[in-house]
């Protein structure tokens, strides 16, 4: 779920981008987020979840390769205390015995059986200690890693600068939401430590409830007129229990609830009826007979002495007092939970991608997808190229045979090339041709490998000048000096039908 109503917040400065123009980035992807929405789209067609699991995340994988994005999986570790609390009241609430294996067992269970897969197409992954979406939080506010990866709103509030989501492919292209903290902070003058008080007010992983009866709206509300006047809102929320001030406003509420409102003057607002105003006056408007409609002077009456104090502060006092009906409001550890990284990117610097494993890939697809070795190779020669060209391994790790011809792949200007692996264990290229031939775009291979493209090219003019010398070459039909033109030829066809049908026409007449 992650904070209650976030990501609608957040609409205003979402953004649309095609996954292309993320090449070049390492991404920390939320790998328990993936396997929930892979058991997600099996519920809805005839497949098991780890089919659905194993066969999304691979095909995913080879898509970012191919794209030039590095992908860093993370893996959750054990629920925080207060997590674990919220999880056990939750299944008691569903009629579940706190003995009963919780759903997160579940999703580690699947994790455990992706990490086969991410081993053998040499993917890196790391566990987090708590959170995964913390985890990558914690590596993109460090720098570790360009972007996360998550469904997980509360990434935000662990610190997290830029997130993607909503992975959409289609057969033209695929898309992604985008999300950038600095937008957050600019556009919706919400920064960190706003976002970790909107979580306690309207409800997160931590606290499903929140306050009660307080919702997206009031909570929006309620932060942006907090910041007016106190820069730091998480902490005046903080203080609202001990604020001797917030107190003596509660009291002053309290009483003018019990005290009851005198009639005033519907002219100049004042204690007293516009009758009895326009008889003797009105003492606050220094008036011997009506009253004065443009008076400035507030009523000083017990009402409206209190109501002037507590005003300001009317709809902080009323979210205080539903608020502070929940003991622990707000929860310490909540707030340390989001806000402190207890030193959970230790020893994840040092991130290496590898050449997927031949063998490992064919044992993969037997167990899950039970695909002919034919069938995974054309799937993964593919990434295997464009890992090597847009650098996540060596480019020693290919080499172009030979390019085939010109051709074009989702309207981008390819060459039809046959490439070799230099890894020790996969196939030889020469039992497969069709196989190692697939479609590589023209900038990188010419980038990369620029003295093939260029023997290439240098063939294909040799060859159009061949053609055209040819064409010369070929010997015109001489015509006869009785033969006649087309247009000669259709024009005299033209009399003669002209002549024939009016010598037709005066035999008739």
């Amino acid at each position: 779920m992650g904070v209650c109503n976030l990501w609608n917040v957040l609409e205003p400065v979402k953004k649309q981008t095609s996954l292309s123009q993320l090449s070049g980035q390492t991404v920390a992807i939320d790998l328990g987020g993936l396997v929930v929405q892979s058991f997600k789209a099996s519920q809805q067609s005839t497949v098991t979840g780890t089919f659905m699991m194993i066969r999304v995340l691979f095909y995913r994988i080879l898509n970012l390769l191919k794209l030039g994005i590095k992908p860093l999986f993370v893996l959750d570790g054990s629920a925080p205390l207060i997590k674990a609390e919220n999880l056990l009241k939750r299944q008691l609430q569903q009629g579940h015995s706190p003995s009963k294996s919780t759903e997160r067992l579940k999703f580690q269970t699947c994790q455990e059986k992706c990490l086969r897969l991410l081993d053998a197409l040499g993917i890196p992954y790391i566990s987090s200690t708590g959170e995964a979406e913390k985890l990558c939080a914690i590596l993109n506010n460090s720098q570790v890693v360009d972007a996360c990866m998550t469904d997980d709103s509360d990434s935000f509030l662990y610190g997290a600068q830029t997130v993607y989501r909503n992975y959409e492919h289609n057969n033209k292209d695929t898309t992604i939401e985008v999300y950038h903290m600095k937008d957050v902070e600019e556009n919706l003058n919400l920064n960190r430590r706003d976002l970790v008080a909107y979580a306690l007010l309207a409800g997160c992983d931590y606290n499903e409830t929140g306050v009660q009866g307080l919702g997206q709206t009031k909570s929006c509300t309620l932060l942006q007129d907090l910041k007016k006047s106190h820069p730091d809102v998480l902490e005046r929320i903080q203080s609202w229990r001990q604020d001797s001030q917030l107190k003596a406003l509660q009291k002053n509420q309290e009483k003018l609830r019990e005290i009851k409102k005198g009639k005033h003057c519907s002219s100049c607002l004042h204690l007293g009826s516009k009758s009895i105003h326009l008889q003797k006056g009105c003492e606050v408007c220094n008036t011997v007979n009506d009253c004065a409609t443009d008076n400035t002077v507030l009523c000083q009456c017990p009402w409206h002495h209190l109501h002037n104090q507590t005003a300001l502060f009317a709809t902080e006092l009323g979210i205080r007092d539903k608020a502070l009906r929940d003991d622990k409001f707000p929860d310490t550890r909540i707030i340390d939970e989001f806000l402190n990284d207890d030193g959970n990117n230790r020893g994840v610097h040092d991130i290496k991608w590898k050449v997927p494993n031949w063998r490992d890939l064919k044992s993969v697809s037997e167990l899950y997808f039970r695909w002919n070795p034919d069938y995974l190779l054309k799937q993964v020669i593919p990434a295997v190229v464009y890992m090597s060209l847009h650098g996540i391994l060596p480019l020693t790790t290919i080499k172009p045979l030979q390019i085939e011809k010109s051709c074009q792949d989702n309207f981008k200007a390819c060459y039809q090339t046959q490439w070799s692996i230099q890894d020790d264990g996969w196939p030889n290229e020469s039992d497969s041709v069709e196989n190692y031939t697939i479609k590589t775009e023209k900038c990188l291979l010419q980038s990369k490998f620029p003295l093939i493209v260029k023997d290439f090219e240098k063939q294909q003019e040799e060859k159009e000048k061949q053609k055209s010398s040819e064409k010369q070459k070929k010997p015109r039909i001489k015509k006869e000096p009785h033969q006649m033109t087309m247009d000669k030829f259709f024009s005299s066809r033209k009399r003669l039908n002209f002549d024939s049908s009016s010598t037709s026409k005066k035999k008739k007449s």
